[in-house]
């Protein structure tokens, strides 16, 4: 059988996500994704995150082509 991995992007969207399982009796378990929290849980972390957008912000930060591998 194969795997789905489903990336709901809103509580609105997990809801009928889980109903609609629910519903059609699929077995399925919720992982969270530790990584980002674990970085968001690093007051350290955010606050290098929140300088870096304020840098973009500020015209700052340095543009990389799109086209740079062709």
């Amino acid at each position: 059988m194969e795997t789905l991995i489903v990336r709901p992007k809103t509580k609105k969207q997990l809801v009928a996500m889980k109903a609609i399982l629910k519903a059609l009796k699929v077995d399925f378990k919720i992982e969270k994704n530790d990584e980002t929290e674990r970085i968001l849980a690093n007051p350290a972390m955010v606050k290098r995150l929140n300088e870096s957008r304020k840098q973009i912000e500020d015209g700052k930060g340095v543009k990389v082509p799109l086209d740079l591998w062709k």
